[in-house]
């Protein structure tokens, strides 16, 4: 074995240890994060009727935004540049529509768990959860449990993910010295197709919301700017939050409903994200060469809508989630660190995307409730229990 086989046989075991570890978060994390929110979860009448419609929006849009990631790979197919990767030439390609929708209902959840089954996983941890929801009292240590385990498992992803620059390069060492020279054209053809697929969806799907909705554009695109600004330079939708929430307040949106509206759209309305986690699906099947049937597409949207709520503040989220949907469909997850070399690019324009959508939600639910926009500044005095930084979801 000479150097370059030493170097490439080396680079091929620290991409496989962080991958390991990426899909270790999994199981824990979604079990702690479903069941401590729904156990948890309250509202009035008025409240539900703002929460329901506000849902039914995030689902219509997070649909939309991942048939447009669809469409991006459909077009550009970055992944047919690769030299093949993974299990080239397989016939069949996961699970049949009505096979997985049977095997969705969990007979063990210590089992789903085990395997990484994102949707038998799911199922039964909203079932717990809602199960917690009305025992209050009994579910109590149960609810303190998962959140204590969802302190302590965000902690353990901030490590996993110091190991992610080394994953990268090892990643794409290997892939290169494995004789893939192509992956960088692939590389370079994915981003164009990301960002091309996240400024249509920010500028054609967005602007024609605003048009349908008849909110005014140039007063909206003011009141976001700041929130724009911010997330542009730290690529964090949390951290542009408080500006986004004190913007909409000055376009005339109430405070009650942005507390209700926003803070969920953090973890159910990252349009951007749903792209990206799309265009990461088929991008491994291109790669594997990997053909996906209709029924099968389908099912992808379907565990990638489910996969994707409420992991928000997780670091690398869509690398977690795809961690466990590439399995599900026999796809490889070599890809994953390729990916991860370029997202930093593609981060600049995925996070304004996901808190310009986040902005345009409670101006949409305003105008569905009837209301009327209009942009000033409101006094909202000088304290701190006035802070809108405060506002949470009611």
């Amino acid at each position: 074995m000479n150097i370059w086989d030493s170097l490439h046989y080396g680079a091929e075991i620290v991409s496989t240890v962080f991958l390991t570890l990426v899909k270790s978060l999994l199981a824990p994390l979604l079990f702690a994060l479903i069941v401590s929110s729904l156990g948890r979860s309250s509202g009035t009448s008025a409240a539900g009727r703002i929460g329901l419609r506000a849902i039914l929006y995030f689902e219509v849009v997070t649909t939309v935004a991942l048939l447009i990631g669809w469409a991006a790979m459909a077009y550009f197919e970055p992944g047919a540049a690769l030299d093949s990767i993974g299990r080239a030439g397989v016939a069949s390609s996961g699970p049949r529509l009505i096979d997985a929708l049977v095997d969705a209902v969990p007979t063990s959840g210590i089992d789903a768990m085990a395997k990484n089954s994102v949707l038998p996983m799911m199922i039964f941890f909203g079932l717990i959860g809602w199960a917690a929801r009305s025992r209050k009292i009994e579910a109590a240590p149960l609810l303190d449990f998962c959140d204590s385990l969802l302190a302590v498992i965000l902690r353990y992803s901030s490590y996993v993910m110091l190991l992610a620059p080394f994953g990268m390069v090892a990643a794409v060492l290997a892939t290169l010295l494995g004789g893939g020279w192509k992956s960088i054209n692939s590389l370079a053809t994915f981003v164009l197709a990301a960002i091309v697929a996240q400024l249509f969806m920010g500028i054609v799907v967005y602007g024609s919301l605003l048009l349908l909705f008849r909110i005014p554009i140039g007063a909206f695109l003011r009141a976001t700017r700041q929130a724009l600004a911010i997330a542009f330079t730290t690529t964090s939708s949390a951290a542009a939050l408080p500006k986004a929430l004190e913007g909409m307040e000055k376009f005339g949106v109430r405070r009650e409903l942005l507390g209700m509206v926003m803070p969920l759209g953090l973890s159910f309305n990252l349009a951007g994200s749903n792209i990206q986690l799309m265009m990461g699906v088929l991008f491994a099947a291109q790669a594997a060469r990997i053909p996906l049937s209709f029924s099968q597409m389908l099912l992808v949207l379907l565990t990638l809508k489910l996969a994707a709520k409420g992991v928000a503040g997780i670091p690398r989220a869509n690398f977690v989630i795809l961690s466990a949907t590439l399995p599900t469909f026999q796809l490889p997850l070599e890809t994953l660190p390729l990916l991860l070399a370029v997202d930093g690019i593609i981060d600049m324009v995925r996070t304004p995307v996901n808190v310009l959508g986040n902005c345009l939600a409670p101006a949409i639910i305003a105008r569905w409730e009837g209301e009327e926009l209009t942009e000033q500044a409101r006094e909202t005095g000088s304290g701190d229990d006035d802070s809108l930084v405060a506002l949470r979801p009611v």
